[in-house]
């Protein structure tokens, strides 16, 4: 309505200062200042704050730090955990057991003058099951009462953010995810080091990065004080084919016949696994061809029934034996 007016007056050929002047009259009227802000010396005149509900500390779960223009805040993540499996494995049981007794020596920490935290890396071919043990681990530290903080390319944030959160909870233990650390170092190097290194260090911390790609990382990020412990992840163990295909397959077919499958997929990690499913239950293709593509990356199954045929006809040129043999063989 005001601007309608201000239009109607210049069309009237109303003097222009005039209408600066109103304009700055009509800006003032709608201000609303209900309170002060105290910044050390100064009180800053602010608005009417809505009714806002204050908590004194964070709830048990996953956060991504972000920042905007007011600062710091933590945002809730979620991230899937149906298909989370717990079997037997000595590199799955090392880690969390190395992970579960560090949080339980702060003193010990403390007793000799050094910072709470430990970083540990996983590493190798994609698809080994390295998401699957950091799902584990984050799980674990969500029971406990505990916090996870996922870290993105926007490190420098993560620092901040491990700040403010030491300011209204000084001893809350916190997980923090690197997840393809190789990525987030190719893209801020230096904020990864000050995440580590900076003058304000954080006690109560665990940093888990993982890698497909460890030749990937520079020494100085690979170096003890940083990350002290490297572990590499191969491929599941029988134990953990048959969990996965377990979880997939409990409801169509029997126990021992998963078994089997468990067998014949020896040496596949996940992600084959995944693939084995999908070519031979979804896509209804032979479990052999499938095996056999994924294993080879041949992607016809004849191949298998060429290489037969081949081997047969190159007996049958260099035997010299009867007719008998002859057939014997093409009938083998």
């Amino acid at each position: 309505m005001e601007n309608k007016k201000a239009v109607k007056q210049i069309l009237e050929g109303k003097d222009a200062l005039d209408l600066i002047q109103d304009s700055e009259e009509i800006a003032t009227k709608q201000r609303v200042y209900t309170q002060y802000v105290v910044e050390k010396n100064t009180c800053r005149p602010i608005p009417p704050i809505p009714p806002m509900k204050l908590i004194e500390a964070l709830k048990p779960g996953i956060y991504n730090v972000n920042s905007d223009i007011n600062g710091i805040y933590y945002e809730t993540h979620r991230i899937k955990t149906d298909e989370l499996l717990r079997f037997s494995d000595s590199r799955y049981e090392e880690t969390l057991n190395e992970i579960n007794k560090f949080w339980g020596l702060k003193e010990q920490f403390d007793k000799f003058g050094m910072t709470h935290k430990r970083g540990i890396i996983l590493y190798g071919d994609p698809g080994t099951g390295k998401s699957c043990l950091t799902k584990m681990v984050i799980e674990d530290v969500i029971k406990d009462g505990n916090l996870v903080f996922i870290s993105s390319r926007s490190s420098g944030v993560l620092t901040e953010g491990l700040k403010c959160l030491r300011d209204v909870e000084p001893d809350r233990k916190v997980l923090v995810v690197l997840e393809d650390i190789d990525e987030i170092v190719s893209y801020n190097e230096h904020a990864i080091l000050e995440l580590f290194d900076g003058d304000s260090q954080t006690d109560n911390v665990l940093y888990l990065g993982t890698t497909n790609y460890l030749d990937r990382l520079p020494p100085r990020i690979l170096r003890t004080g940083r990350f002290d412990r490297k572990l590499e992840i191969g491929n599941p163990p029988l134990e953990g084919r048959k969990a996965y295909l377990n979880t997939k397959l409990a409801e169509i077919i029997e126990d021992g016949r998963i078994h089997q499958l468990a067998e014949k997929t020896k040496g596949f990690n996940f992600s084959q696994l995944r693939e084995f499913l999908i070519g031979s239950f979804c896509l209804g293709d032979p479990e052999d061809k499938v095996i056999h593509r994924i294993r080879t990356g041949n992607e016809s199954y004849d191949v298998i029934e060429e290489s037969k045929m081949d081997q047969k006809l190159n007996a049958l040129r260099e035997s010299k034996s009867s007719k008998s043999k002859i057939k014997q063989i093409l009938n083998s």
